[in-house]
């Protein structure tokens, strides 16, 4: 099984991007940012208000699924990175998050035997994030501050590793689709 995850502060494109390639290439499955035991991506509303360990299962329940696609190559549209850094940077701001119990509960996923994980990380900058977010005005992505210092996060979490491939706002939206398109059907080969 192959997992091509999409990581990324939120209104960073990672439910556009994903939604494309799957119907670009066949051989690519999407399973959502957020889904329910029947594996159904959820909406806002439904997730709001949900504890961390409700997200932590949601993360394990896509591998669940992704393992029924044998031969096809399955796009994450967010996963745990994003549950951990979000709980982060709660810790970071308000200094009561969970994050050493989040944290024991992803050493199960580094055990999970025949994953083949890259990332692909959207560095946009937050303003960007900012306008092109769909969320509500109340929402915590919303708020400048909890965006930048997840932000950092993330970019510490995901620059100059090895298994991830970094869409940049500064270059094009065709040069990004070329990175992620030739890598893609160099995994495909792996099928």
């Amino acid at each position: 099984m192959i997992l091509i995850v999409f990581e990324g502060i939120c209104g960073s494109g990672k439910t556009a991007l994903t939604k494309h390639l799957t119907k670009k290439y066949p051989f690519c499955v999407r399973i959502g940012e957020v889904i329910d035991r029947t594996g159904k991506e959820m909406s806002y509303e439904e997730k709001k208000g949900k504890s961390w360990r409700f997200f932590v299962r949601s993360d394990f329940l896509k591998i669940k699924i992704a393992r029924k696609f044998k031969n096809k190559i399955i796009l994450l549209d967010r996963w745990y990175p994003s549950t951990l850094l979000h709980v982060l940077t709660e810790k970071i701001i308000k200094k009561n998050a969970p994050l050493e119990k989040i944290i024991k509960s992803y050493k199960k996923i580094s055990k999970i035997r025949n994953l083949e994980v890259i990332y692909v990380y959207l560095d946009v900058p937050v303003e960007k994030s900012l306008k092109r977010s769909n969320l509500p005005y109340d929402d915590i992505h919303r708020n400048i501050e909890h965006l930048t210092i997840e932000k950092l996060c993330y970019d510490l979490f995901f620059l100059n590793r090895d298994n991830v491939i970094v869409i940049s706002a500064n270059r094009s939206l065709k040069q990004n689709l070329s990175l992620i398109r030739k890598k893609l059907f160099e995994l495909r080969k792996k099928l």
